[in-house]
């Protein structure tokens, strides 16, 4: 038995001695420069291809669509989609999108809330 465990033993500190020496060649081979974030530089060609800055007091049906979805359609979701102002509305220039709890039950369809894309639109 003592055989046994001092096997166990030996495996443990051999895979141990493994595991670490592969770890420390990892991080010394790699150059000091990959373990910095890069910063962006002016030769980025980043463009902004759409936004929305919801301005107004309205969501702009022109870019967002609602989808009036029933619950328990996207990953078993306990809240049901609609195309409520209660649920989705614009306040300060921000999207609000709001769940709301109906009952003191909890469980499928027990929540309303919103689902917003730009389908066809963008």
């Amino acid at each position: 038995m003592a055989l046994r465990n001092q096997s166990k033993l030996v495996v443990l500190v051999v895979l141990s001695i493994t595991l670490f020496s592969c770890m420390k060649q990892q991080t010394h081979s790699m150059p000091e420069s990959d373990h910095q974030k890069p910063e962006p530089s002016n030769g980025d060609k980043w463009a902004l291809v759409w936004s929305d800055e919801f301005e107004g007091n309205a969501i702009d049906s022109t870019k967002w669509n609602f989808q009036k979805v029933p619950a328990g359609r996207f990953n078993e979701e306990w809240q049901r989609y609609t195309t409520s102002s209660e649920n989705a509305y614009v306040e300060n220039n921000q999207l609000v999108i709001k769940a709301i709890h109906e009952s003191e039950v909890h469980g499928l369809d027990q929540y309303r809330s919103a689902r917003l894309n730009t389908a066809g639109k963008f």
